[in-house]
C-alpha cells in the first residue's frame, strides 16, 4: 500500500483508487492456503466486492500481479476496462527467465524475514 502512496495519492483527486494489498504483503497476514493465480484472484474481487467496490475497473498491476491482471482480463472481460502495467511481469518473461530454485526463494524468504534484504534490495 505504502510503495505507491506517492503515486496513487496524485491521481485520486481526479479518480477513485483503491488498492488491495494480497496476502503478506505490507500489513497482511501471509497466508496459508494455496496461492495458485484463481485463489488469488478469487481474494482480490472478493476484497473489492466486501469493501462496496463494482467494475468494470482499470487495474495498475505491479510486478506477478500482472499475470493476475491479464488473467482477471480473460476469466472476466466485463470486469476490467484496461490494464496499466508498471512494471508488470508477463507470461512471456518466464520463458527467458525460469522460477529460482525452491532454496534461493526459501533462502531469500528468509532474508527478508530478518531483514538483511534490505541490504541488497537487487534480491
Amino acid at each position: 500500500m505504502l510503495d505507491f502512496k506517492g503515486l496513487y495519492s496524485r491521481l485520486s483527486d481526479r479518480y477513485r483508487i483503491v488498492v488491495v494489498e494480497k496476502a503478506g504483503y505490507g500489513y497482511s497476514d501471509t497466508a496459508t492456503i494455496s496461492r495458485d493465480i484463481d485463489t488469488i484472484l478469487e481474494e482480490t474481487r472478493s476484497a473489492l466486492s466486501l469493501a462496496g467496490e463494482q467494475g468494470p475497473y482499470i487495474l495498475f498491476p505491479h510486478s506477478m500481479s500482472g499475470i493476475e491482471a491479464l488473467y482477471w482480463a480473460q476469466k472476466y472481460p466485463d470486469e476490467v476496462i484496461s490494464i496499466i502495467g508498471l512494471d508488470p511481469a508477463i507470461p512471456e518473461a518466464y520463458e527467458k527467465y525460469p522460477l529460482p530454485s525452491k532454496f534461493m526463494m526459501g533462502l531469500t524468504g528468509f532474508g527478508a524475514r530478518i531483514g538483511v534484504t534490505r541490504f541488497f534490495p537487487g534480491l
